[in-house]
C-alpha cells in the first residue's frame, strides 16, 4: 500500500513524516510555494486529491476533515469500491477515518493513531460493535456479496445473534453475539454455493490453480473450478511453468480473474490442475512473480 499524504503547509511536514514512515513508498505531496521539503509538489489541492481519489489511492490529507469531504462530494455519488481516505490534524493531535471501510481505513487510522500517540476517531456502527468489520475481512478472504452482507450487518446491528460455520480465526477474536442456533449464519468456506437465506457467505483464498497457456484460459479455469465444486472467489492465483513467462494468455488470465500470476518449475500433464489447500495461501511461498521473487 502506497498511500499519498497531501499536506497544505509547512508545519505539516514532521507529522506527514511520522506517518511516512510506517507506509513504505507513501509519497508526502505539497503545496507549491508553501511547503519545501515534500516529495512531490502540487498546484491545487482540490484537483490533486480528486485525481488521487479516482486512481484509487489512500489518501491521508493532514487538515480539516470539511476541506477533505467538500473536496470529494461530487466524486461520492455511491458507496462501492473506494480507496480509504483520512482527515489527520496538523499536528497529529486528531485521525478521523472518512472513507473506505471496505478499504481499510479503520485498520489504517487506527495505525496511524498508535504512532501519533492519539485515539483513532473511529465511528462505524459495526466495528464499535463487534471489533471488526465482517464486510472487509482480512487478507485471504474474500466476501461473496457486499450488498446482502450490509443487509447482514444491518440484522446484527437490530439484536440479531449468529453461528459461525468454518474457520474463521480472525471472527473468534471478536465481539458477535454467537448462537449455535440462531438464525443468521456466517459461512466460510471454499464450496460453490448459492448462499441460504440469512446467511453471509465468506470464502478463504485456499485455491491455486496449475495452468498451461492457451486460448479462453481464464472462462477453462473458471469451468475447472465448477467442476470441482469451488467458488471461483477462493481463486488465489494462478501457478505456470517458468519458461512460459512471456506468454500473454497467462497474463491475461490473471487480469481477467483478478489475481496474480506466479512461476515455478512446473511440469504437468494436463492443461489445468486444481489444488484447494486447508488454509488461505500466502502467495509469497507460491512460485515467482515474472521477473523477481514473489
Amino acid at each position: 500500500m502506497r498511500p499519498a499524504i497531501v499536506i497544505l503547509g509547512q508545519g505539516s511536514l514532521a507529522t506527514a513524516r511520522k506517518i511516512q514512515q510506517l507506509y513504505p513508498g507513501a509519497a508526502i505531496h505539497g503545496l507549491t510555494a508553501r511547503v519545501e521539503g515534500a516529495d512531490h509538489a502540487y498546484n491545487e489541492f482540490g484537483a490533486t486529491l480528486r485525481q488521487l481519489y479516482q486512481q484509487g489511492t489512500p489518501l491521508i490529507a493532514l487538515c480539516a476533515a470539511g476541506i477533505v469531504i467538500r473536496t470529494l462530494a461530487p466524486l461520492l455519488l455511491e458507496k462501492g469500491e473506494e480507496p480509504a481516505v483520512l482527515a489527520v490534524a496538523e499536528d497529529g493531535s486528531a485521525v478521523v477515518p472518512l472513507l473506505g471501510g471496505l478499504g481499510g481505513v479503520n485498520l489504517m487510522a487506527r495505525e496511524i493513531a498508535a504512532a501519533l500517540g492519539v485515539a483513532a476517531a473511529i465511528t462505524t456502527s459495526g466495528e464499535l460493535r463487534f471489533g471488526t468489520c465482517l464486510l472487509n475481512p482480512p487478507a485471504g478472504y474474500a466476501l461473496a456479496d457486499l450488498e446482502l452482507g450490509k443487509r447482514f450487518v444491518s440484522d446484527l446491528l437490530a439484536g440479531e445473534s449468529v453461528r459461525v460455520e468454518g474457520a474463521a480465526p480472525w471472527l473468534d477474536q471478536a465481539n458477535l453475539p454467537q448462537d449455535p442456533h440462531a438464525r443468521l449464519a456466517i459461512h466460510v468456506g471454499s464450496a460453490e454455493r448459492v448462499p441460504a437465506p440469512n446467511e453471509l457467505l465468506i470464502y478463504p483464498k485456499t485455491v491455486c490453480v496449475a495452468c498451461k497457456p492457451g486460448a479462453q484460459l481464464a472462462e477453462r479455469v473458471r469451468a475447472a473450478l465448477h467442476d470441482v465444486g469451488i467458488a471461483v472467489q477462493s481463486l488465489a492465483c494462478l501457478l505456470a511453468s517458468d519458461t512460459q513467462m512471456a506468454d500473454a494468455s497467462l497474463h491475461d488470465a490473471a487480469l481477467a480473474l483478478g489475481v496474480p500470476l506466479r512461476f515455478s518449475e512446473l511440469a504437468q500433464d494436463a492443461d489445468i490442475v486444481v489444488s484447494v489447500a486447508e488454509q488461505p495461501l500466502d502467495l509469497s511461498q507460491v512460485g515467482r512473480a515474472r521477473g523477481r521473487l514473489a
